[in-house]
């Protein structure tokens, strides 16, 4: 498994060094992310199997293309045998634009079942 650690902080050193033009309109919404939440929210769902005790739960509220597109499928593939519940929340702050889920896992417990909802 890669480093987490220096891979995140090489993806805000990047963010820091790039700020001021991203202010100013030179990068696309979808670009900027693919380039830092999609891959930086796959970084930390990875990461969460660490910080768990053995039958622990975790949780995260993330981007809601995790569900469905084809960028997502490796780490969905990774994770959907310890995956419990799956809700779509949709729009959950009025200003970000981007739709939400959120999950949980059970560290060290597979299933092919998971259970499903909507808020």
């Amino acid at each position: 498994m890669a480093n987490i650690p220096s891979l995140l902080k090489a993806k805000i050193a990047n963010f820091l060094e790039h700020r001021e033009s991203y202010k100013k309109g030179k990068y696309n919404e979808t670009q900027l992310r693919r380039e830092y939440l999609d891959d930086t929210a796959a970084l930390m769902m990875k990461q969460m199997d660490h910080f768990l005790s053995n039958s622990g739960l975790g949780s995260y509220i993330i981007p809601k293309p995790f569900l469905y597109a084809s960028n997502w499928k490796l780490i969905r593939a990774e994770l959907l045998p310890y995956i419990t519940k799956i809700i779509d929340v949709s729009r959950v702050w009025s200003k970000v634009k981007l739709e939400m889920a959120t999950f949980i896992i059970k560290k060290g417990r597979k299933s092919s079942k998971y259970k499903t909802g909507f808020r």
